[in-house]
């Protein structure tokens, strides 16, 4: 999606730049559509916690799994004009819904 929203696009950013903002932008996208999705689902069916997590067990988890993981720099070079498109594809995006 994002190549060809590139091809598309006639503005001033530059092609990797663009990519990794429309990618950003898109994930953005998604993540609200499900949060919209959750809450439908979450009206129709009375239902309003499907898993408990346990934040202590979760981060116990992480670090005998991923004993290496560390974060990250965050990256400000992507394009706004990109993550813009990204987050409304993101949006218009057909999830399916396999699992009710």
């Amino acid at each position: 999606m994002a190549k060809q929203s590139w091809k598309e696009y006639n503005g001033p950013e530059k092609r990797n730049s663009y990519i990794r903002g429309y990618t950003i932008g898109a994930v953005a996208g998604i993540a609200i559509k499900l949060k919209e999705n959750k809450a439908e689902l979450e009206k129709q069916s009375n239902m309003t916690a499907l898993v408990v997590a346990n934040e202590k067990l979760v981060q116990e988890a992480m670090k005998t799994k991923f004993h290496n993981l560390k974060s990250g720099r965050r990256s400000s070079s992507s394009s706004q004009d990109g993550r813009r498109q990204g987050v409304k594809d993101g949006k218009n995006m057909n999830i399916h819904k396999a699992i009710n």
